[in-house]
């Protein structure tokens, strides 16, 4: 709707009242002093019934309707679009402003569809008549067509674009959602970024409100920001919350949501700025998850230590055999742990992964921890991630497992299931079995080593984790999904 007029016979939301003194006085005026006005100018009363126009009125809508028939100005049934061609919903439209909230709207620039279907630019202003009790009896609507820009003289150099193009090409191909809504939440208008990063196309996001988008627990917050603003507590407010494509996906966004007011001060609509921040999150939440595996380790660091040094007491007689042993020991758990920190790590293989984290508990000849496997090649997540998992499985046997027990023994061992083709990358199943130690309990709740194995074996590796606390000591079994291109060899004991 161009100027916000309904249908013939419809009416606004709003209780009928009767005509009072100034609107009285508006529709007394002569014809021929509203003809001599410049513009096209429709007086209406509270329910948006044309009661008076000028002839510019007929001429500027394109109907042959006399001004004594002003139950069918011909302004009712033309619609209004957005310079880029959203159409506008009813309840936005100058009029409905004017008659239902007060406001006025000056020279708003709009699309005015014609009866032959063409539009045409145009000003649009819409000012409201107040009775003598303050409230709304009627408004006065105007409108002034847009004449075509002149054709480009050739002698003369191309001109920068209008500052109106220009924002309207920036508003439409920003790299971030931008986006415009009423006081109820209602998307008004939306760019192609704002489509992209819902998944939803410009004609079903112009029928919802940002709430819809929203998760059920994300979304009581942001309704009460917005209540603020709508209310002029806020004139604007940013705020991250999850929310879900249509496709269903979740993601992150960070919205920054900021008020436009009349000149009066009242609230028109907001402008809404739409990021998605889906990547950020998901390493944000890794930083923390690993941020605490570092904690742990640090908590850990002492108690491998101490065990490494009663470990070593034992099979020493004396204090220098003892030093020459334990340096060697610190040596080899310091390069395990670099080991998960190098820089440019392209991959390693399995059993190097393994041993590099039970190396510095090998005693008698490694008879205490025993590897059994074919070679198996992994790439650098899948790598740093396995290491992280066996330094929590040996240090938990060292603290409370089969390796704080002299008679205790580990054995690992593992093997490449083939998938059938067409259904997925092969599976490496890997056993960590514990015996001749205490018997294995089942905790009331995991700890931290055992919540950290089940989940980045889960999350980063897409694999699974079992489980089983048994008399002769823990078993530990390992299904891990490896990448189509990883390399298996000869099995080697």
């Amino acid at each position: 709707m161009a100027i916000g007029m309904y249908e013939p016979g419809a009416t606004l939301d709003c209780p009928a009242r009767s005509a009072e003194a100034p609107f009285d006085t508006f529709l007394a005026a002569t014809q021929e002093l509203l003809d001599i006005l410049p513009g096209a100018v429709c007086l209406c009363d509270a329910e948006g019934r044309v009661a008076r126009h000028n002839r510019r009125a007929a001429d500027f809508w394109q109907s042959p309707a006399a001004p004594d028939q002003a139950e069918h100005a011909p302004c009712l049934s033309a619609c209004l679009f957005l310079p880029d061609g959203a159409p506008v919903p009813p309840e936005a439209a100058p009029l409905a402003l004017a008659l239902k909230h007060g406001l006025s709207t000056r020279e708003r620039v709009f699309l005015v569809e014609c009866p032959d279907g063409t539009r045409r630019p145009a000003r649009l202003s819409a000012t409201p008549i107040h009775g003598s009790g303050g409230h709304i009896v009627g408004a006065m609507v105007c409108a002034e067509e847009i004449p075509p820009p002149l054709p480009p003289d050739p002698s003369v150099p191309e001109a920068v674009p209008e500052a109106g193009q220009r924002l309207a090409a920036t508003y439409e191909h920003a790299g971030i959602g931008i986006g415009e809504t009423d006081a109820r939440g209602r998307l008004l208008r939306v760019n192609e970024a704002y489509c992209a990063i819902t998944g939803y196309s410009r004609q079903e996001l112009l029928g919802m409100t940002f709430s819809d988008l929203a998760l059920e627990d994300d979304r009581a917050g942001e309704l009460v920001l917005y209540a603020e603003q709508t209310a002029g507590l806020r004139n604007s407010y940013t705020i991250e919350k999850r929310q879900v494509r249509k496709d269903g996906a979740p993601q992150w966004v960070a919205i920054t949501s900021s008020a436009v007011h009349g000149a009066d001060g009242a609230f028109l609509y907001s402008v809404r700025t739409l990021q998605d921040i889906s990547t950020h999150k998901r390493k944000q939440e890794r930083q923390q998850m690993l941020m605490g595996e570092l904690n742990h380790r640090i908590k850990n660091t002492l108690v491998t230590v101490q065990s490494l040094a009663r470990q070593t007491a034992r099979k020493t007689p004396d204090a220098a055999s003892f030093c020459e042993k334990f340096q060697g020991r610190l040596m080899a758990l310091g390069k395990a742990h670099s080991l998960l920190t190098r820089d440019q790590w392209s991959g390693a293989a399995l059993r190097d992964i393994i041993e590099e984290q039970v190396q510095p508990y090998r005693e008698d000849e490694g008879r205490r921890i025993i590897l059994t496997g074919e070679a198996v090649a992994l790439t650098a997540d899948q790598a740093v991630v396995l290491g992280m998992v066996f330094h929590e499985l040996v240090t938990n046997a060292i603290k409370h497992g089969s390796l704080s027990w002299p008679s205790g023994r580990v054995r690992v061992n593992w093997q490449v299931a083939a998938s059938a083709p067409d259904t997925g990358p092969p599976v490496l199943n890997l056993l960590w079995q514990e015996s001749g130690g205490p018997p294995a309990r089942t905790p009331r709740a995991l700890g931290f080593g055992s919540a950290f194995i089940e989940r980045s074996t889960r999350d980063q590796l897409g694999g699974s984790v079992h489980m089983a606390y048994l008399t002769t000591g823990l078993n530990c079994r390992l299904e891990i999904p490896l990448n189509p291109g990883s390399e298996t060899g000869e099995r080697s004991a």
